[in-house]
C-alpha cells in the first residue's frame, strides 16, 4: 500500500473541480444588457463628430438611445456611428423632429472588435435656429461570447505546516577598490602673434555747390469784381426714411425659469415690432437675416431676479456657432457692434446663471436688431 494517502485524487490540496468533477459545474444565466453614453454640448451640426469608446474586449452594438434638451424644429435629428476614420459603420438613430427622446433598436447588432473605436456624427439636424443640441447619445450593448459555467467547489481540505526557517549566512567584508593617481597636464603652447593692421584709406574732397539761380518777379494781382446773390430756391419735400432706421424689438410673456450652470436657448414670445420680417413665430428663437440687409446691431436687456450670488452670461449665435459672449453680475444692456451679415444668416441668444439655483429671467428682457445699412 502506498504511503500517500492522497490517491487517486488530490484530497490534501484544494481539487480542480472542472477537470475533476465535471458533473458538479452548472450553467450561469446570460449577462445583463449595459450601455455606453457619448455627450454633445451645444447645437447640433452636420458632419459633426463626437465622443469616443474603445472597448477591452468585443461587444455587440444592439441599438442607440437619444435624449436631447433641445428637441429638434422643422426636421429630424439622426446620429451615425462611425469608426475610427469616420467611416460608418451602418448604424444608425433617429430623434423625431418636436421630441426630446428616442429609442432605436437596431435589426441587425453590429460587433464591434476588442481594442476598435466607435464615434458618433450628425448626419442631419432641424431647421437653422432650431436644429436641436445638449444631447446624449447612448449606446445599448450586450458582451460578445458565450456564458461561462457556474463552479460549485466542494469544501478545502486543511493546510499542511510550515517548515522552520534555516539561518541566515554571514554576510562578507565588503572590498574598497584604491583608486590611481591622476596623469600630470601638459603644459599649453604659446600663443602666435597678431598680423598688422591695413592702412586706412583717405577720404575724398567734397565738391564745391553750385549757385542758386535768382527769383523771379511777381505779376499783379487781378481785381474781380462780385456779382449780386441770387434768391434762395423753395425746399424741397422731406424724402422718405429708408430700411437702415428700421428693426426688430421681440418680448416675453411670462419668465422663464433657468437652472443654475445650464446654457438656456431664449425662445421670445411676441414682437413690438418687426419693420423687415427678422422673426417668425414659427421659429421663436431666430432672428434670420431678410433680402436687402447688410449691416446690423444687436441689443439685449438681460434682466434678472435680484440676487448678488454667481454670474450672468448672454451669448449670441450666428448660424449654430458662438459670435459673442457677455458676462455680469447683475441685470445689464448689452450691444454689439454693426456688422455685415447676408441673406438667410440665422442668429439666437442663450443664458447661463451660476446661482447655485433657479433664477428668473425676467419678462421684462428684450432682443432687439437695428438695421445699419442695406
Amino acid at each position: 500500500m502506498s504511503g500517500n494517502n492522497c490517491q487517486p485524487v488530490r484530497f490534501c490540496t484544494p481539487p480542480d473541480f472542472r477537470t475533476e468533477f465535471p458533473s458538479l459545474v452548472g450553467a450561469t444565466g446570460p449577462t445583463e444588457p449595459w450601455a455606453f453614453p457619448f455627450f454633445f454640448a451645444g447645437y447640433a451640426t452636420i458632419d459633426q463628430i463626437f465622443g469616443y469608446w474603445k472597448p477591452p474586449f468585443a461587444v455587440n452594438i444592439t441599438g442607440m438611445q437619444i435624449f436631447a434638451q433641445q428637441a429638434p424644429v422643422g426636421g429630424d435629428l439622426q446620429i451615425e456611428l462611425v469608426d475610427e476614420f469616420g467611416v460608418s459603420i451602418g448604424l444608425i438613430g433617429t430623434l423625431a423632429a418636436g421630441q426630446t427622446q428616442q429609442e432605436t433598436n437596431f435589426l441587425t447588432q453590429y460587433t464591434l472588435p476588442g481594442g476598435s473605436y466607435v464615434q458618433a456624427k450628425a448626419i442631419s439636424t432641424g431647421s437653422p435656429g432650431t436644429e436641436g443640441g445638449y444631447f446624449t447619445v447612448t449606446l445599448l450593448l450586450n458582451q460578445n461570447g458565450g456564458p461561462s459555467g457556474a463552479f460549485n467547489a466542494g469544501p478545502t481540505g486543511p493546510s499542511g505546516p510550515t517548515g522552520p526557517t534555516g539561518p541566515a549566512g554571514a554576510t562578507g567584508p565588503t572590498g574598497v577598490g584604491v583608486t590611481g593617481a591622476s596623469g600630470a597636464q601638459g603644459p599649453s603652447g604659446p600663443t602666435g602673434p597678431m598680423g598688422p593692421t591695413g592702412p586706412t584709406a583717405p577720404v575724398g574732397a567734397t565738391g564745391p555747390v553750385g549757385p542758386s539761380g535768382p527769383t523771379g518777379p511777381q505779376g499783379p494781382t487781378g481785381a474781380g469784381v462780385a456779382g449780386p446773390t441770387g434768391p434762395a430756391g423753395p425746399t424741397g419735400p422731406t424724402g422718405a426714411i429708408g430700411n437702415f432706421l428700421k428693426g426688430t424689438l421681440v418680448i416675453l410673456n411670462s419668465d422663464r425659469v433657468i437652472p443654475n450652470a445650464s446654457e438656456t436657448v431664449i425662445s421670445w414670445d411676441n414682437s413690438a415690432y418687426d419693420d423687415l420680417s427678422f422673426w417668425n413665430i414659427l421659429f421663436p428663437a431666430a432672428f434670420n437675416i431678410p433680402a436687402g440687409v447688410t449691416r446690423v446691431q444687436f441689443s439685449i436687456l438681460a434682466q434678472w431676479t435680484a440676487s448678488t450670488v454667481g454670474l450672468r452670461t448672454v451669448r449670441i449665435y450666428k448660424n449654430a456657432a458662438l459670435y459673442a459672449t457677455f458676462v455680469t453680475n447683475s441685470s445689464e444692456v448689452f450691444t454689439t457692434p454693426a456688422f455685415e451679415v447676408t441673406l438667410g444668416d440665422a442668429f439666437y441668444v442663450t443664458v447661463m446663471q451660476t446661482s447655485g439655483g433657479n433664477l428668473n429671467f425676467l419678462q421684462s428682457s428684450v432682443w432687439s436688431a437695428l438695421v445699419i445699412k442695406t
